[in-house]
């Protein structure tokens, strides 16, 4: 399996090698015309649903791309459409999950509507406290300690929303195959 994590996503959706895929490394988007085992699945009549970060389509095509030339249905997990509202959900199916509930960086999808429901100054307390820091998603290299409380984690939304989709998912009978993509440890 391929190291970065964009191309090692892609190797399990896939079963392919990045060579094959050409998801070399972190910002190439999987093309969606490749197949995936979770389209199969879905296909064979199974409940397919991912939680927390998806990331097979990059978050920014680059630096110097013109963020007002961004596409939603080319750039489904492109942080500046989410920020500027110009996406609020993944399209259905993504990548063959009939279903997802997202976490786009730690900022935005279905995982900040959850963590602001429980305290409304969660962006407040994530936020480094250097006053000069800001894309926190663009600087994985920066750490601090946050003042989130450990409760409203993204681990703790990703493995809540587990068990509801799995008790839902039993409960229906049906077969399902579910992907939890809990970010750190990444």
């Amino acid at each position: 399996v391929q190291p970065m994590c964009m191309a090692t996503r892609a190797t399990w959706l896939t079963g392919q090698t990045p060579r094959a895929h050409r998801v070399r490394c972190n910002g190439i988007p999987l093309d969606s015309r490749i197949p995936t085992m979770t389209e199969a699945l879905r296909l064979a009549g199974y409940r397919t649903h991912c939680i927390g970060k998806i990331h097979v389509n990059p978050w920014m095509p680059h630096k110097d791309f013109d963020e007002k030339k961004l596409r939603p249905e080319c750039w489904p997990e492109a942080i500046p459409l989410w920020r500027d509202g110009k996406i609020k959900s993944l399209p259905s199916p993504y990548y063959g999950f009939e279903s997802a509930e997202s976490m786009i960086g730690k900022k935005y999808g279905d995982y900040r509507t959850w963590r602001d429901q429980r305290e409304p100054r969660a962006e407040e307390l994530y936020r480094n406290p250097s006053e000069n820091y800001q894309n926190v998603e663009m600087t994985p290299d920066a750490t601090w300690k946050s003042s989130l409380p450990g409760e409203l984690h993204p681990t703790g939304w990703a493995a809540e929303c587990a068990e509801k989709f799995i008790a839902s998912a039993g409960a229906a009978g049906h077969p399902f195959f579910l992907w939890c993509s809990i970010p750190d440890p990444h």
